[in-house]
């Protein structure tokens, strides 16, 4: 007995953590996140503080200045973390939010007919039985206005759109009718009812797969393109690194050796 209570825990935390994939990127994201806002943007705040405000050295006290070039690597380094935290918020919503929901709709696909066929079976619908069918059907009716919403935003929604739209028809006009118009108590009309369900069924799922399908090359391409941006951005940042370390020896190191050359 023991034995299966934190099993049983892990599943029910699983579970929870699944059908909420916003929470789930949330818990994901959140700690490094979090580091990057007290440990990395802290830096930089002083780092741009620095760059306007320096200690004068022989009389103490403190002198405004501004240096370009320090500024311009501090936008590049708040482009990049910005550029980088939006890109991957957009991506994991994408692949956490429509990718794992298409899956589910593919799921409630064939739960539908399950639980429709062993009403058939046992010559009536259950209570629990009737209810989960009932919850299923409506998370699958709330699917198609969820996800037109969503996939508006993807790149790649006229294709999405018509396929949706199509996967939509198919449930409206044909399963959707079979499966409400299904009664156990008249086993034959329901089996027959039944049979044509599934004999339709599984080119649903096959829309539903092209979905997708779809996401996924959406989500290799935002990645791909956000992948650039970063390199780009990265690739400023060391060349604007480079021109001061060129700055700080000819402006410091060079006039400091003549310096010491001279009073030898």
């Amino acid at each position: 007995g023991d034995a299966r209570t934190p099993r049983s825990a892990l599943s029910r935390l699983s579970t929870f953590l699944y059908l909420r994939p916003r929470l789930s990127l949330l818990l994901t994201l959140g700690p490094p996140l979090l580091w990057l806002g007290v440990v990395y943007l802290g830096s930089l705040a002083t780092m741009l503080v620095n760059s306007f405000f320096s200690l004068d050295a022989f009389s103490g006290q403190v002198v405004r200045k501004f240096t370009l070039l320090l500024a311009g690597f501090l936008a590049l380094q708040a482009l990049q973390l910005g550029v980088g935290i939006s890109g991957i918020l957009h991506i994991g919503e994408e692949a956490a939010g429509l990718v794992n929901e298409a899956g589910r709709q593919r799921y409630r696909t064939l739960l539908l007919g399950t639980l429709a066929r062993q009403a058939v079976a046992d010559g009536a619908w259950t209570a629990e039985g009737h209810a989960q069918f009932i919850a299923v059907w409506n998370e699958y009716e709330l699917y198609f206005a969820e996800f037109e919403r969503r996939a508006a935003s993807a790149r790649k929604s006229a294709q999405l759109s018509a396929l949706l739209a199509e996967t939509r028809a198919v449930w409206e006009k044909e399963l959707r009718p079979l499966l409400s118009g299904l009664d156990p108590a008249r086993p034959q009309l329901a089996r027959a009812a039944l049979r044509r369900y599934e004999l339709l069924a599984p080119a649903q799922v096959a829309r539903l797969d092209r979905i997708v399908s779809l996401f996924d090359q959406d989500v290799a391409e935002d990645t791909y393109r956000l992948a650039i941006v970063q390199a780009t951005l990265l690739g400023l940042s060391l060349l604007l690194g480079m021109i001061g370390l060129l700055m700080a020896r000819h402006l410091v190191s060079l006039p400091l050796r003549r310096l010491i050359r001279a009073t030898d």
